[in-house]
This record gives C-alpha cells, sequence and structure tokens, in this order.
C-alpha cells in the first residue's frame, strides 16, 4: 500500500486481502489461475492498487 493510500478512510471495504490470505481462504474450493496485480483509476486524484484474481470451482 503506498503512502497515499494509507490517507483514504478505512471504512472495512473492500476487504483488503493479500496474495496468501487469498490462497489461504480460496484454494481448497478453488483452482486458483491467476493472481495478477491491477490499478483502478476512479474518481479520486490517485489510483488504487488491487490484486485481480481468476478462480476456477473445483
Amino acid at each position: 500500500m503506498s503512502a497515499e493510500e494509507t490517507n483514504i478512510p478505512d471504512n472495512d471495504m473492500p476487504h483488503k486481502l493479500s496474495e496468501s490470505e487469498i490462497r489461504e481462504h480460496f484454494e481448497g474450493d478453488f483452482e486458483i489461475q491467476k493472481i495478477k496485480n491491477s490499478i483502478f483509476s476512479g474518481t479520486l486524484e490517485l489510483e488504487l492498487k488491487a490484486l485481480f484474481v481468476v478462480l476456477k470451482k473445483k
């Protein structure tokens, strides 16, 4: 998380998961096909970082 992102109010949404947390929570029921770093641009001046995940049901 960048220094700019730490200034965004944390209202518990959206849920922030690391790559290891994604694997821990989803590998039992899903095949993780891809985890990719992503950037979402919107109405804020800064671009928000996220993980883009592709899952396939086992």
